[in-house]
């Protein structure tokens, strides 16, 4: 059984994917996770707060897949897991990924989170080791390209992406 906090998140979540974060009072909130007002700032001390719990739960669940991929010292195959986890996104984390992304998107100032950017140095390193003579910029066009690829797979807007993820493969030699 869900405990309440939990219901708390799941419903919050889902209100500020549809809603916005700005759109989405903590009176929604209650009401779709069928509990008082007043629990969610006993669990939370503001919806700001709740916000960043959520941000954080997807972090976490980062950190795990990120140490598969980083722990992988052979360039090919790191990049070649790199390429797939953006895009083998599980579906019930869909919702993690259009919030971050709208948070994003308001926000005046983003910060990477420490995943990211271990992400990111290693993606840097390997294009190094591979012997690219602009490593600086294949890493940012890999790493741009694939955050966008995952954006329009978790809002729908892309279909069909194998063609895609076969193609970034392809001009890597994965």
């Amino acid at each position: 059984m869900i405990d309440r906090k939990e219901k708390i998140m799941q419903a919050s979540i889902q209100l500020f994917v549809q809603r916005g974060f700005h759109n989405t009072s903590t009176r929604m909130i209650a009401e779709q996770a069928g509990v008082s007002e007043g629990l969610i700032f006993r669990h939370f001390r503001s919806k700001d707060a709740l916000l960043d719990s959520l941000l954080q739960q997807g972090a976490d669940e980062m950190y795990q897949a990120v140490a598969e991929i980083i722990s992988e010292h052979e360039p090919k195959d790191f990049l070649s897991k790199l390429v797939d986890s953006f895009f083998d996104i599980p579906s019930e984390r869909f919702d993690y990924w259009r919030l971050r992304s709208q948070i994003q998107s308001i926000r005046t100032e983003w910060e990477p989170e420490e995943w990211e950017r271990y992400l990111r140095e290693g993606v840097l390193r390997m294009f190094k080791e591979m012997g690219f003579s602009k490593f600086e910029l294949e890493a940012e066009l890999l790493y741009q390209s694939l955050s966008g690829i995952r954006d329009g797979i978790v809002r729908g807007q892309i279909h069909d992406p194998e063609p895609l993820r076969e193609l970034v493969k392809k001009k890597y030699r994965l």
